[in-house]
């Protein structure tokens, strides 16, 4: 195995005046831009739930590495940009969800 995968889906609240093509694209582009993300395997982030007041957003990729310290911390890098999009925005809080 040379690399480990990141699968992860982030739900969060949501209020009023919110773009769900914003986040989507602001993740899109972060993870393109991540050095250690093998770009070479399927890497994406999509809408795949909405409900009333709640969205999901999906995200998949796969390290360069399949060191687990080394993934963990892209991981983690991920996620909290992840964060930091969805609070730049005061849109809502964030719920992460860990899909394995």
């Amino acid at each position: 195995m040379t690399q480990c995968r990141i699968e992860e889906s982030v739900r969060f609240r949501y209020a009023h005046g919110f773009t769900f093509e914003t986040y989507v694209k602001l993740i899109r582009e972060y993870l393109d831009s991540h050095t250690q993300i093998d770009h070479h395997l399927p890497v994406y982030a999509f809408l795949n739930a909405l409900g009333s007041s709640i969205a999901e957003i999906k995200i998949n990729a796969y390290t360069t590495s399949a060191n687990y310290e080394e993934f963990v911390q892209v991981k983690q890098d991920i996620l909290l940009k992840v964060h930091e999009i969805v609070a730049a925005s005061h849109a809502g809080s964030l719920n992460l969800t860990l899909r394995t």
